[in-house]
């Protein structure tokens, strides 16, 4: 029977570390436990920004892209004026020289 006593005593030893023990663990669940969602979170979090980040990124390559071809077409629209213009000089000038050759013919006769 000393045998149970003692194993009473044990128990009760055991029980005293055991709840120490499981203090701890509850310490160590309740830490691991809190940071895991707010690494998750975190994660999600993260993981929105860089989504957020490329779009944002995809966005302005677009804006670029637009604005570079809008100045493409405007160069390319100065070009065609200026030629149209110089063209129209050209055709003036040609008929400037025909009447004034005119003119001219007609005084020498």
């Amino acid at each position: 029977m000393g045998n149970a006593e003692d194993n009473e005593e044990d128990a009760e030893a055991g029980g005293k570390a055991d709840s120490k023990k499981k203090k701890k663990k509850k310490t160590k669940k309740d830490d691991e436990s809190v940071p895991a969602p707010a690494a998750g979170s975190s994660k999600k979090k993260g993981g929105i920004s860089a989504l957020k980040a490329i779009m944002e990124e995809k966005k302005r390559l677009e804006e670029e892209a637009k604005r570079l071809r809008e100045e493409e077409m405007k160069r390319i629209e100065e070009e065609e004026r200026r030629a149209e213009e110089e063209e129209r000089k050209r055709e003036e000038e040609k008929q400037r020289r025909k009447d004034k050759e005119k003119v001219n013919s007609h005084f020498r006769n």
